[in-house]
């Protein structure tokens, strides 16, 4: 099974992209430094059919805007 399309939500000081796939309860995939929606491919597989499965890429991951802070907050990533 393929990776979900990837998917993009405004979130006012910018986009988060995202894949999203199945239904239910959901379960949330945050990737760490140099990852993102991508990793989580073989969890869209595994759990799709009991939850709904979201993985985002993070600001400046993926199609996501980086943040504009030339040194970001924890607060920039929230």
């Amino acid at each position: 099974m393929a990776l979900p399309e990837t998917r993009m939500v405004d979130v006012g000081t910018g986009a988060i992209s995202y894949r999203d796939r199945g239904s239910g309860p959901v379960l949330l995939f945050i990737h760490g430094l140099g990852g993102g929606s991508q990793n989580w491919e073989a969890r869209f597989e595994t759990f799709s059919d009991r939850y709904r499965v979201i993985g985002w890429a993070g600001p400046g991951y993926g199609d996501s805007t980086p943040i504009s802070a030339e040194t970001p907050r924890v607060a920039d990533y929230v």
